[in-house]
């Protein structure tokens, strides 16, 4: 914030009727300084301070001044009533109010003239003239400009203490017509004191300089950007502007200087704890000394390793990276760069071409200018590797970023396979790496998943029998059906809200109504059918992950009966009572029911209770819930007749088996008279037969059967 010092008067002399030197100025000696009169000699109006406006002296700190050390000083005049503008402003000693200068007054723009006294020539003055004045030239006095204007403008104090110094300024609010009647003549001044000495500036002991990336990185290399950290190492904190570094990298900014080994080193950011400093080129190697000098006072030397590389990257905020993306440059912010005011993080995508940014990797083919900005690409010479989480990244340039000064550029492609998170860069050069734990933030590269497409459609349990009934399993083979292979859990079958009717992204639509999803593979679902009365030719459709297959058609029937089998010949059996083994997590998938999931296996007896079990039989009374396990038995009301070894018997329970969905239970007993070995088993309904081709279906019997030692009988596949 500036310190404002007003009083009731400024003189300003947009009026004046005099041209002095060509410039449209004032003449000297009218500020109202001792030894000075005012412009009320010319320009009347009202008594001086009479006006009713006001004039100000903004200074750009307190009011102080250190010798040497260029202060920016800004002079405001307003006056409701007035429309053209003039000023005059001296800084004389108070040890010698009239004849003293204080320092030397600089023009910034083209609104402002410094001319000497007596004489009213431009700087140098003579022995003769050594007071000087600065005033409005005819630009500045902004004709037709209503309510007031400001004049800016820099003054450099003494180099020495030389005690209180007064500025004394006088303006013109003129009303711009042309005479000298109607102006208003102010006057101000205002009184400052040399500043406290400067106290010897001191690099600290511990982490005094490091890379301006980081403090991991002790030390210095030629032309990299080092922090300096210490106390009164600077009398103000700033960063050096736009214009100073585009004139030539500054080596002294506010009075601080620094040299390395004796070299000049270019200052970006100053501040009373921390100097942000560009080290000068230099072939030495092993111990340097570094020296701060602030305003004069030279600080003791400290030793530093100067190496041949100090390669550290840049963050924004000590984690993450400073990039751009693409082509795109890092924003072109010299006066900030590589301060702290960094583009925010940004996420890339896996595979997508961004920049990291850093310092310290050495030499560069064509050779780096000391003191300016990089006007061109300019390549790395020694060799270098770039990793991105882990893996070995291609880089398409690597050497200094065009528009800064000894910052280098990895143009870098990430990883096409990376996963979504924080991933680690190091960059290796020269036997050294960069900071550890530094990151860029990456987003997994989009998966294209490819367009599904459905080869055929069949009973879950027997590939023979194509199509579909209502509330039956099916098998849809195919391509591009799942990115992801596995069965529904038992969690998600006994959920609440009924079976899934997406699994892993995977669904189905049956005449457009939604399938349940039992198990899913890039080449075949396993599918349970809604309840539908539909019969003749519908539409199956499979969506993966939001890309949606082209509609199948098949032939949807009443019926589609065929029996499970463990194996395409032997089915799927119980005994006596004992319900089948309710591993809803693998049945009835074809995907798989390992042996080792199921209990021991024995062959049937003749005459025991056995059931077997089947999808696709039809309707049931009471009617199914659809998506939901059955929980108890419900009777088929189709008739059927059921075979066991080419004897018709009777079925004690014909119906939906509970536990599971769409799964049908017959039980029956063995015939007696039946003799041992493979006894073929049919269930004929509405006129279809489960007898699929000649090697299905069977069970084994065998009187007084025994246990096989993997799980299996040797006979058949009943489970006692």
């Amino acid at each position: 914030m500036f310190r404002t010092h007003s009083a009731l008067a400024f003189l300003l002399f947009g009026a004046s009727a005099i041209v002095w030197a060509e410039s449209g100025g004032a003449e000297p000696r009218l500020t109202g300084a001792p030894g000075d009169s005012n412009c009320t000699g010319c320009h009347n109006g009202t008594a001086v301070n009479g006006g009713g406006g006001s004039v100000k002296i903004v200074l750009s700190g307190d009011a102080t001044y250190t010798p040497g050390v260029k202060q920016h000083i800004t002079v405001q005049v307003s006056d409701s009533a007035q429309r053209r503008w003039g000023f005059e402003l001296t800084a004389r000693l108070n040890s010698s109010s009239s004849k003293g200068q204080a320092g030397s007054l600089t023009a910034t723009d083209s609104q402002a003239q410094v001319f000497c006294d007596v004489t009213g020539r431009k700087p140098p003055c003579s022995t003769a003239s050594v007071v000087q004045f600065i005033t409005h030239t005819s630009t500045g006095t902004r004709n037709g400009t209503t309510g007031g204007v400001s004049f800016a403008f820099d003054w450099t104090p003494p180099a020495t203490d030389v005690g209180a110094v007064t500025l004394y300024a006088a303006g013109n609010a003129a009303n711009g017509n042309g005479a000298n009647s109607g102006d208003h003549i102010y006057t101000t001044s205002i009184q400052l004191t040399p500043a406290t000495m400067t106290p010897k500036p001191t690099i600290t002991s511990t982490n005094g300089v490091v890379s301006a990336a980081t403090t991991s990185v002790p030390g210095t290399a030629p032309a990299s950007w080092i922090t300096i950290n210490g106390t009164s190492l600077s009398n103000t904190t700033r960063i050096w502007t736009v214009a100073e570094a585009s004139a030539g990298l500054p080596v002294t900014l506010d009075g601080v200087s620094v040299q390395v080994n004796g070299k000049p080193a270019f200052i970006q950011s100053i501040s009373p704890a921390a100097l942000v400093v560009l080290t000068p080129s230099d072939s030495s190697t092993g111990p340097v000394n570094v020296q701060v000098t602030n305003n004069g006072v030279a600080g003791d030397s400290v030793s530093v390793t100067m190496a041949a590389l100090a390669p550290a990257l840049l963050t924004a905020d000590g984690k993450y990276l400073v990039t751009s993306h693409g082509d795109n440059p890092l924003s072109g912010r010299v006066d900030n760069f590589p301060g702290t005011a960094f583009p925010a993080p940004t996420v890339a995508t896996a595979g997508e071409v961004i920049s990291f940014y850093g310092t310290g990797f050495g030499a560069v083919n064509p050779a780096l200018v000391d003191g300016v900005l990089q006007s061109a690409p300019a390549a790395l010479t020694a060799a270098y590797s770039v990793s991105v989480g882990g893996e070995t990244a291609q880089v398409s340039y690597a050497g200094l970023a065009p528009g800064f000064a000894a910052v280098y550029q990895f143009k870098t492609t990430i990883p096409a396979d990376l996963a979504t998170g924080d991933q680690p860069v190091v960059i290796q050069i020269g036997g050294l790496s960069t900071q550890k734990s530094v990151f860029v933030q990456v987003q997994a590269a989009a998966v294209v998943v490819p367009k599904p497409a459905i080869g055929g459609v069949t009973s879950a349990a027997a590939s023979a029998v194509t199509g579909m009934a209502p509330a039956s399993w099916i098998a849809i083979n195919g391509t591009n059906l799942s990115n992801s292979t596995r069965t529904w859990t038992v969690a998600e079958a006994t959920a609440s809200t009924g079976l899934p009717t997406v699994l892993d992204g995977v669904s189905v639509q049956v005449n457009q109504l939604a399938a349940f999803v039992q198990a899913v593979s890039p080449t075949q679902l396993m599918v349970l059918t809604p309840s539908d009365t539909t019969v003749g030719q519908i539409n199956v459709q499979v969506t993966n992950n939001g890309v949606v297959s082209d509609a199948s058609t098949v032939t949807m029937a009443a019926l589609a009966p065929a029996l499970i089998t463990v194996d395409g010949k032997y089915l799927v059996t119980t005994h006596d009572t004992t319900p089948l083994a309710d591993r809803l997590d693998v049945f009835p998938s074809t995907l798989g029911w390992p042996v080792a999931k199921w209990p021991v296996l024995v062959a049937a007896k003749p005459g025991e209770t056995i059931s077997f079990y089947g999808t696709g039989f039809g309707v049931t009374d009471p009617v199914i819930v659809d998506g939901q396990l059955q929980v108890n038995p419900v009777s088929a009301t189709t008739p059927y007749t059921l075979s066991l070894g080419g004897e018709q018997v009777t079925a004690s329970f014909a119906g939906m088996a509970p536990g599971f969905a769409g799964v049908y239970q017959f039980t029956a007993v063995i015939p007696t008279d039946l003799p041992n070995g493979d006894q073929p088993v049919m269930i004929t309904m509405g006129g279809l037969s489960t007898v699929q081709s000649d090697k299905c279906c069977f069970i084994q019997v065998q009187s007084g059967s025994v246990a096989s030692t993997d799980g299996r009988s040797p006979f058949g596949a009943s489970v006692r």
